[in-house]
């Protein structure tokens, strides 16, 4: 997951929060100094589902947020694999064939 904020501070603030959460868990926390937009990348597991939340506060300037991002890592099942493999097999087999 990737997301760019920023922070509109002009002073930093003891009240200022801005926190990322998934699946109710809290995996990033922004400083309360002022920044430019900034991408933050985060790797993070989900079983089948999950849950991106953001909770933040800064009166009386903002956060921005920006261009959040969550894409699925897609790792072959085993039988895929196998179904490779032996087409792989069967087209070497078919062209060794055609040449003899």
């Amino acid at each position: 997951m990737s997301f760019y904020l920023q922070n509109e501070a002009t002073t930093t603030r003891d009240m200022a929060d801005f926190i990322a959460y998934w699946n109710g868990v809290n995996v990033f926390e922004a400083p309360s100094s002022q920044f430019d937009f900034t991408q933050f990348t985060f790797t993070v597991v989900a079983g089948g589902s999950g849950t991106l939340a953001f909770a933040g506060y800064e009166p009386p300037a903002r956060y921005d947020l920006d261009d959040v991002v969550v894409t699925q890592a897609t790792t072959p099942e085993p039988a895929s694999l196998w179904l490779v493999g032996v087409a792989a097999l069967g087209s070497y087999w078919l062209k060794r064939c055609q040449v003899d």
